[in-house]
This record gives structure tokens, sequence and C-alpha cells, in this order.
């Protein structure tokens, strides 16, 4: 199940926003809770372990390092993957006729469209566990703006494909720019 994308919202916001419920929204928020939540204790119970047991002191240090940057890691990722990336395009007219050449050649699927937006299921065999890849592209006047985003298995957006993600944006970027002769 897709959430439907407010789309004059998104453009305003230049993040895409999503028309979700109560509770989609709750189970979301808490989804990413427990698993930052997950990552500190299981930390810092190693951590504590450690000092009770008199071990060298240099094991929980590199834990508490790896832990910072796994979590400053989930944040990022939380706080931006719903980021709209700008792109210069020629005119309206050409970007959708581009976006819908990328689509075809890369066998990617066209979902849903509107007068401004297309969204594209991604067919990506080089990424795992996720319940669908899909790259939104919004038409503004002569720019795109685009974002690339995985669901889990009830819909929400999954923060944990970010590089994924931005390899499905930098290819369908390589894309336009082949066809407008960017160098």
């Amino acid at each position: 199940m897709r959430i439907p994308i407010d789309i004059p919202e998104s453009k305003n916001r230049k993040k895409l926003v999503f028309h979700k419920n109560g509770f989609d929204r709750v189970s979301e928020y808490l989804t990413e809770f427990i698993t930052l939540f997950a990552v500190i204790l299981i930390s810092v119970s190693f951590i504590l372990n450690e000092f009770k047991n008199h071990e060298r002191i240099i094991s929980p240090i590199v834990i508490l390092i790896v832990t910072l940057i796994i979590i400053s890691g989930i944040i990022y990722s939380i706080l931006n993957t719903s980021k709209l990336k700008i792109l210069t395009g020629i005119s309206k007219a050409k970007n959708k006729s581009d976006v819908g050449k990328i689509s075809e050649l890369k066998n990617w699927k066209v979902i849903d469209e509107g007068k401004d937006y297309k969204t594209i299921l991604v067919a990506d065999k080089w990424s795992g566990f996720h319940w669908g890849k899909y790259l939104t592209v919004i038409f503004q006047k002569n720019d795109l703006l685009i974002n690339s985003y995985s669901t889990d298995v009830f819909g929400a957006i999954s923060p944990y494909h970010w590089f994924g993600n931005r390899k499905v944006e930098k290819e369908f970027i390589t894309q336009i720019e082949l066809l407008n002769n960017v160098p």
C-alpha cells in the first residue's frame, strides 16, 4: 500500500509530504524510536558489562564511537529521506518526455502520473530487503524535483535504504544529463 503524496505542499516545502493518518505517523515514529533505542541499549549494556568485569577500556570506547556513528547516520537518514533534489530542466514538456524515455530505458514502471508529477516503481536487483523502491519526479516550471524512497511491508517510508535510494537518484540524474547533453 502506497501513501499518496501531497504535490502542492511538497513543492512548497521542497520535500515529499505524504497524506498520512495518525496511525501511520505513530507507527513510523515508533519504529524509528525502537531502532535507535535498540542500538543504544545493546552498546550501553556491552560497555557496562566491560566496566563491571574490569576488562580493557579500549573495547568500550571503540563500541561507543561505532554506536555514535551508526546513530548519527540513522538520524541523518530519518531527517533527509524525504528531501527533494532540484534539477534544472529544459521545459516541462521536454522533462516529462525525458522521464518517460528513462523509465522505458531502465524498465521502470510509471505507476502514478498527474499533470505535475510521475511516480515510478524502480526495478532494482542490486539492493535488498525492502517492499518497493520508488522514484517521484515533480515538475515545477522548468525544474525537476526528484526523490527516491523505499517502503516497508506496511507502505511506510523506510529510512534504512538511504544509500540505495541515492544510487537511484544518481542514475536518474546521469540519464537526464545525457538526454540534455550536459557535460
